[in-house]
């Protein structure tokens, strides 16, 4: 910020949030707290406590900014600044690519979605990589026999394991492919139809295989072994673990992914209704019904309410508009208001 000072300094813009701040007491205009800044022998009006309160609508109160601060200080106010703006002002933002939306999936451990980021721009320090930077290697692929030389494609498509591992999670999902790039096949995943509680999985899936992957070649190459079998018992446990991440509430999702897919495709919300019906009061006594409503809550309200007598009959029934409130100050003044009317009418003694 310090080194694009000169050319951002102009176009800075602080931006009110609340207002909740303390007037006197915070910094919030950036030179400090008023109450020290401030001469000893300005008088400050302590009744004015929150910046909401020098705000008239979207623009500062003048009257108020005039009366409580000394006029370097009000213009000091007025000029608003933030650092957003001129983050926006410096950066050279490229179009949005929908895509990179389906690289982070909820519920996947962060650590993936990041890596699934540098995959897709083609980030991943395999040795073409090093090489395609002018850096000479002895390149060597560990996971397969006999080892070959390491690509991109070849770690995450091409190879056995590799392939074996698509197939295993493809097939199930009833997802053809031809297998020539990695792009290809996770935009495959992508856009495969399916039931709204699969997507999720479908779009993290991907992203776990070839992490998996990833993090068997590394391991190969550091001297340990695992076995495909093992990753794919990894990924089965990975997006079961996203599954029931996603839906809590489903206490039995299966482990392996056939039977994910199978259980998700089946599933049906179930739907308990209860039939709820209005009662007649006892003989002798009466019953208030109350409402209350408020359009975009807060917004325009009102309250009603109506009062029968042990033979159902209407006594009483009465709404108003009480302007802008809230559903909930609305429910409490139509059962106040009921209730008010039944002491007054001597239905409550």
């Amino acid at each position: 910020m310090l080194e694009a000072r000169e050319e951002v300094e102009h176009e800075i813009l602080w931006m009110l949030n609340k207002g909740s701040t303390n007037i006197w007491h915070k910094n919030w205009t950036g030179i400090g707290a008023l109450y020290h800044v401030l001469p000893h022998d300005f008088n400050i009006n302590e009744e004015i406590q929150e910046i909401a309160e020098l705000r008239d609508g979207n623009d500062w109160d003048e009257q108020l900014l005039t009366q409580k601060f000394p006029e370097s200080i009000a213009d000091h106010i007025r000029d608003e600044f933030s650092v957003n703006s001129a983050w926006r002002i410096l950066r050279h933002r490229a179009p949005i690519n929908p895509e990179f939306s389906n690289l982070w999936t909820k519920g996947l451990p962060f650590k993936i979605s990041f890596f699934a980021w540098r995959l897709w721009k083609r980030k991943i320090p395999t040795d073409d990589l090093w090489r395609r930077n002018g850096y000479i290697i002895v390149s060597k692929y560990w996971c397969c026999f006999p080892p070959n030389e390491e690509s991109f494609q070849h770690l995450f498509l091409m190879n056995e394991t590799a392939d074996r591992m698509w197939k295993h999670f493809l097939q199930p999902a009833g997802t053809l492919i031809n297998m020539v790039q990695v792009h290809q096949v996770i935009r495959a995943w992508w856009n495969e139809p399916c039931c709204k509680k699969l997507k999720p999985l479908f779009q993290a899936a991907p992203t776990v295989i070839t992490w998996k992957l990833w993090k068997r070649r590394n391991t190969i190459k550091n001297g340990g072994t695992i076995y495909a079998q093992r990753v794919i018992h990894e990924v089965n446990k990975t997006l079961h673990f996203l599954a029931r991440i996603r839906y809590p509430w489903l206490s039995n999702i299966p482990g392996l992914w056939p039977n994910m897919i199978r259980f998700f495709e089946s599933y049906k919300l179930l739907l308990v209704s209860r039939r709820v019906t209005w009662e007649l009061p006892l003989e002798g006594w009466f019953k208030c019904n109350t409402d209350g409503a408020s359009k975009g809550n807060p917004g325009p309200s009102s309250y009603g309410f109506g009062v029968r007598d042990s033979a159902g009959d209407l006594i009483h029934v009465e709404a108003t508009e009480i302007g802008e409130a809230t559903n909930l100050v609305e429910e409490a003044k139509g059962l106040m208001n009921g209730l008010l009317y039944c002491v007054k009418s001597s239905f409550i003694y």
